[in-house]
């Protein structure tokens, strides 16, 4: 059987490619994403059993180091979510090794995890004591009463189909539930800029990263699945480093010293009391298109 499927209803111009795979900005979608897409026994097998071991095989230890700065992130993502909503009844889809459900836990969140990575589940809940599925996630599978919030964090780069896994969710929400989604930001200007001075493109990465999201057409995926969104911001703009004569483009040891800058530069504004001054500088970011990652938050759109 093949591994890939292939639908006359994905169409657009080729933005990139990379082995058998073209990256299109699908004007059906509203987002790029590669063709053709694999099909759902191929992803199950990637992120069942190979992503943690064999793709990313060092990811949980690495994340355990650098604790303190993820704990960060996920304090100030969650902070927002608690000014959003009046309830503390938490979904997280993609859990991973489960830190952002522990952080959850920390400040008074009843919470509920899907991880379908048998490495990351055990993790998250024999060493983490967290409560999460190791599965795919459905709506059908949540059986309690409605969630207050969600948090998909760099997962919809990674499924053929975030269209129908935003609407999942959004039918585990309350009315007023808010969504906190994460994705990578790609094709823009400064990578665009490293492409022309002859950098490869390095964030095209079939099939494990399939779908190519930018600040508007996250927007454009959560009001087209019934969000209407609240807030977006973006992270630090990594690709300065490698403008700057600092590539850690195919170097791993430059790219954790990079991050390792990126994460003193942020602690420093917090510790001087510049907080409101670095999420004033991301959300520029955000504006002018830059930032490793595009985040936003979304409220169920009760009227669409």
């Amino acid at each position: 059987m093949s591994n890939t499927l292939t639908t006359a209803a994905h169409y657009g111009p080729c933005l990139a490619r990379k082995g058998d795979y073209e990256i299109i900005d699908c004007q059906a979608c509203g987002f790029a994403h590669s063709t053709p897409l694999p099909i759902e026994d191929t992803v199950e097998q990637i992120y069942t059993a190979e992503y943690y071991s064999a793709v990313k095989p060092e990811y949980i230890a690495l994340v355990e180091k650098e604790r303190t700065w993820h704990e960060s992130v996920f304090n100030e993502r969650l902070g927002v979510l608690e000014g959003a909503v009046q309830g503390r009844r938490l979904l997280e889809v993609g859990s991973g090794p489960g830190i952002f459900l522990q952080t959850a836990v920390s400040r008074g969140w009843t919470v509920q995890g899907f991880e379908p990575s048998r490495e990351a589940w055990a993790y998250s809940t024999k060493v983490l004591h967290m409560p999460v599925e190791n599965t795919f996630f459905t709506h059908e599978k949540t059986q309690n009463e409605p969630f207050d919030s969600a948090y998909l964090g760099l997962v919809l780069e990674h499924i053929p189909n975030p269209i129908q896994m935003l609407e999942n969710v959004r039918r585990c929400l309350k009315p007023e539930g808010v969504i906190c989604v994460a994705v990578p930001n790609d094709f823009l200007p400064l990578q665009r800029a490293l492409h022309e001075q002859g950098f490869p493109e390095w964030w095209v990465a079939p099939p494990h990263h399939l779908n190519y999201f930018t600040h508007e057409s996250l927007k454009r995926i959560l009001e087209r699945t019934g969000f209407a969104v609240i807030s977006q911001t973006a992270t630090f703009p990594l690709e300065i480093f490698s403008l700057l004569g600092m590539s850690y483009i195919g170097n791993d040891e430059v790219g954790r010293k990079c991050h390792q800058l990126r994460c003193d530069f942020e602690k420093t504004l917090d510790d001087v009391g510049l907080h409101q001054m670095r999420q004033e500088i991301y959300a520029l970011c955000q504006k002018y298109g830059i930032g490793r990652e595009c985040v936003a938050y979304a409220r169920v759109n009760n009227i669409a």
